[in-house]
């Protein structure tokens, strides 16, 4: 993936890279990441 597309929409919402990570790392730690590749796509 490209991290530079990334980290400039984050600059431009002035999250910082640090706080980004912190972000995801929260996201991944509450909800779960990717690691298996599974995406929810639709909830009823």
């Amino acid at each position: 993936m490209c991290w530079e597309v990334v980290y400039a929409l984050a600059a431009r919402a002035d999250v910082s890279r640090d706080e980004l990570e912190r972000l995801r790392a929260e996201k991944v730690d509450e909800r779960g990441g990717f690691e298996d590749g599974v995406v929810l796509e639709r909830v009823r």
